[in-house]
């Protein structure tokens, strides 16, 4: 039971942090560009929590690698970024590429649609000619945001429900996102625990940080004596343990077997010496029946 109990531990800790480095990214990515996708890091975590069970992807995941680059493309805003977060998903997905890469691409594109459309043709995504034409007039007309539009419906057309299909085909990796997610606030709770214990770690740290050499070589030693100290401990066990064993088995054996005084049982190293001599004479003697 505490074996488990304590993997959880490890696994909800771990999952925690992780968490929470990636929300800290989100709020500085929203800080710095001073809230320009008009987004909270509230709405956005919720945002990703929701693509999570549409994808293959963790939220944390998707906060640090989708959500956090996408925010640096300070054009991208309102529902234009939401569909947004959702295509790289489905870029990704579908071309097998890692999700910064595709959230800079798509970041890119929507960012400047004219220079976008080339880059994405590149990729992969096409557009006609009359699309292009569309998208150079809308953004000299200051419509960028209709231009994004353009740009996101052929990213729909081509590669939508890609991440939702793949979701569909692996239920045990949504499952171990979910689980995930429920660890977190185990985690929290034990990281929580652990900061007043961090803080009693680095105050000891401290302490022996100032001990002499000498004081130092002596932990080293006595350190290596109780690390030896264990192993040493379950041999011995496990020699008694054959010992007693070998023990028993030569009281059952008759002297004109054996041609061994009695006397030998009183010394284990004797006995246990003894012990093989007599494996190998009961098989010889006992052939025939084996």
């Amino acid at each position: 039971l505490t074996a488990p109990i304590v993997a959880f531990g490890a696994l909800a800790t771990k999952n925690a942090v992780d968490s929470a480095k990636a929300i800290a990214q989100v709020e500085a990515a929203v800080k710095s560009t001073g809230g320009a996708a008009g987004r909270s890091v509230s709405q956005l975590e919720e945002m990703a929590t929701g693509l999570q069970r549409i994808s293959l992807y963790d939220d944390d995941q998707i906060l640090q690698q989708v959500t956090a680059n996408l925010l640096t493309f300070t054009n991208v805003t309102g529902t234009e970024f939401d569909k947004a977060q959702l295509a790289i998903l489905n870029l990704s997905t579908r071309l097998g590429t890692d999700l910064t890469s595709a959230s800079v691409q798509v970041g890119k594109a929507l960012n400047d649609p004219i220079k976008g459309v080339t880059a994405l043709g590149r990729a992969g995504v096409q557009f006609t000619a009359a699309q292009k034409e569309q998208i150079a007039a809308l953004v000299e007309s200051g419509d960028v945001a209709a231009a994004q539009s353009i740009i996101l419906g052929e990213l729909e057309t081509q590669f939508g429900g890609a991440a939702e299909a793949a979701a569909n085909a692996d239920p045990y990796t949504q499952m171990a996102n979910e689980v995930g997610n429920l660890s977190e606030s185990f985690g929290a709770i034990i990281n929580e625990a652990l900061i007043p214990v961090v803080g009693y770690l680095q105050g000891v740290v401290d302490r022996i940080s100032g001990f002499s050499d000498g004081t130092k070589k002596a932990i080293v030693v006595v350190g290596g004596l109780l690390a030896v100290a264990g192993p040493l401990v379950i041999a011995i066990g496990g020699l008694i343990s054959a010992y007693t064993s070998i023990r028993t088995a030569l009281a059952g054996l008759t002297i004109a077997q054996l041609k061994l005084n009695i006397a030998v049982l009183a010394n284990p190293y004797v006995a246990i010496g003894a012990a093989v001599v007599a494996a190998v004479a009961l098989i010889i003697y006992n052939w025939d029946s084996i």
